[in-house]
């Protein structure tokens, strides 16, 4: 089974996503960019999911160390991101990381967005894998309600003269 480095400093991003992923892969964690370096070296990733943004060694330094170590023979890096400021990716781009995920608050669109990219990456999962199930199905957002000065149309009611 392939193997996923997943490294971000919010443990709840990584729980979501080992829980997500690891049917499909062999998911090591990493919780900043000096583990990440490490865990590269004794897991051998064939994909390596990363925030930029982390304490101690941050993403766009420790995938330069990954990259650079022939030990860890070519992962794909995986930017993952909550905001992009309009240097980041040229600067992600040049540490090595070859695609972008950002953190999105639609999880079963996040957990899909990686999945893909791992499929057209690693020849192994090129089989249709199941959807990840971790996810709650979107419920549809309940219909605005009418205040009591709209018309049934939604249009806002003309104010009424006082009686006398």
């Amino acid at each position: 089974m392939p193997t996923i480095l997943v490294v971000d400093d919010d443990e709840h991003i990584r729980e979501f996503l080992r829980k997500s992923l690891s049917a499909q892969l062999t998911v090591v964690e990493a919780a900043d960019g000096a583990q990440a370096v490490q865990a590269a070296r004794w897991s051998h990733p064939q994909i390596v999911v990363m925030d930029l943004e982390m304490p101690v060694l941050d993403g766009y330094e420790a995938a330069r160390q990954i990259k650079s170590d022939p030990a860890n023979g070519s992962p794909i890096l995986i930017a993952l991101t909550g905001a992009l400021s309009d240097n980041a990716v040229p600067r992600a781009r040049a540490a090595g990381f070859s695609y972008f995920v950002h953190k999105e608050v639609d999880a079963r669109g996040f957990v899909e967005k990686i999945l893909r990219l791992v499929k057209d990456s690693v020849p192994e999962l090129s089989a249709a894998a199941p959807a990840p199930t971790s996810a709650p199905e979107p419920q549809p957002a309940a219909a605005p309600r009418k205040s009591k000065r709209q018309s049934a149309a939604g249009k806002p009611k003309k104010p009424r003269k006082a009686s006398k």
